[in-house]
């Protein structure tokens, strides 16, 4: 008999961050089983400025625990100012400290999707004592290297995008919907071509995760995190996927995954 899940709780709203003692902006959150006494899983999405719902997806994957969802600045359901300065991954990993702080989290479990693995990784340099574990999906060490073999893809494959983003077809929904809902402000690789991830000190390295699907258009710009990050344990490579690993054809195990990783880690070090 197949086990009948009652739906996750969903809560919303709005977290404050700043950029001037003036400027203040709302960060959209969504939280799925607030109340599980499980340490949360927190979601970044990537982009710059791709919203998080394409990412909703994995809380019917993994399974049940406190799961985070947020649109960064400038994007999705959070303000989008216009000043070009008010955006880096610095203070992208700054508002995500602030959002924590707000919903009053200790600890939790970081997961950061292609761009979005570049802040989660930054946020540990800087946040390491609130960080469980780190995984990283699909996320390139360099910029420059991941747009050139995107751009050299897109050139050279008739298919590009069934191939080398997102296998399953049609295209989900929200995936569909998260672009249209992108944000123009601070968008796309170009914005962050210079990122580099550089290694972090012993002290801010977190038990680590790599994901990744054996397509993925970022794959040549991710292949050498194990020289910048010695705390990666596993390394796993999603045989029937792209860029988009957690709605193509390996999701489930992409879950699954995620699931055993996070139990081996809820536990004190």
């Amino acid at each position: 008999l197949m086990s009948v899940t009652s739906q996750p709780s969903i809560d919303e709203g709005y977290a404050t961050v700043s950029r001037t003692e003036s400027d203040n902006y709302s960060l959209y959150y969504r939280i799925y089983n607030k109340d599980d006494p499980k340490i949360p899983l927190v979601i970044v999405h990537g982009g710059p400025s791709l919203p998080s719902q394409y990412l909703y997806p994995i809380v019917d994957n993994v399974d049940k625990r406190p799961i985070i969802f947020y649109d960064q600045l400038g994007c999705g359901k959070s303000d989008e100012p216009k000043q070009i300065e008010y955006y880096s991954i610095s203070q992208s990993v700054n508002d995500l400290e602030s959002l924590l702080e707000q919903l009053d989290i200790p600890h939790v479990h970081l997961l950061g999707h292609s761009f979005g693995g570049n802040v989660a990784y930054e946020y540990c340099r800087h946040f390491p004592a609130r960080v469980k574990s780190l995984i990283l999906a699909n996320t390139s060490t360099n910029m420059k290297k991941c747009l050139q073999e995107y751009n050299r893809l897109e050139k050279s494959s008739p298919s590009f995008w069934e191939t080398h983003a997102c296998r399953q077809v049609p295209m989900p929904g929200l995936l569909l919907d998260a672009m249209k809902h992108g944000g123009r402000t601070w968008c796309g690789m170009e914005v962050v071509v210079d990122y580099v991830a550089e290694p972090l000190v012993p002290e801010s390295q977190r038990p680590t995760l790599l994901i990744s699907g054996k397509y993925d258009f970022g794959t040549a710009a991710a292949e050498n995190w194990h020289e910048i990050l010695p705390s990666v344990e596993n390394d796993v490579v999603l045989v029937n996927s792209a860029h988009y690993i957690h709605v193509e054809a390996d999701a489930r195990v992409f879950g699954e995954i995620l699931s055993e990783f996070m139990a081996h880690h809820d536990v004190d070090d």
